[in-house]
């Protein structure tokens, strides 16, 4: 997923669970757990989609930093 993808999507479902939050609150008069519920959701669901994926570590890019002590000459 390219970065402005991301972006996009995480201002979307922010003002998409406001809306949703204000709608249980004023129609329903559901708990506020149930909302913090909600958010706790959101949140988790934005920090898997931005965390970095290990199968964007190729064999080119390697996660550590290994230095070659042999001289040529």
């Amino acid at each position: 997923m390219s970065q402005g993808t991301k972006v996009v999507t995480t201002i979307v479902l922010v003002v998409a669970f406001f809306f949703v939050a204000i709608l249980l609150q004023t129609g329903t008069q559901v708990s506020m757990t149930f909302v913090a519920l909600l958010a706790l959701g959101l949140f988790l669901g934005i920090r898997t989609m931005w965390k970095k994926d290990d199968s964007d570590q190729g064999p080119d890019k390697p996660d550590e930093i290994v230095l070659d002590k042999k001289r040529n000459g």
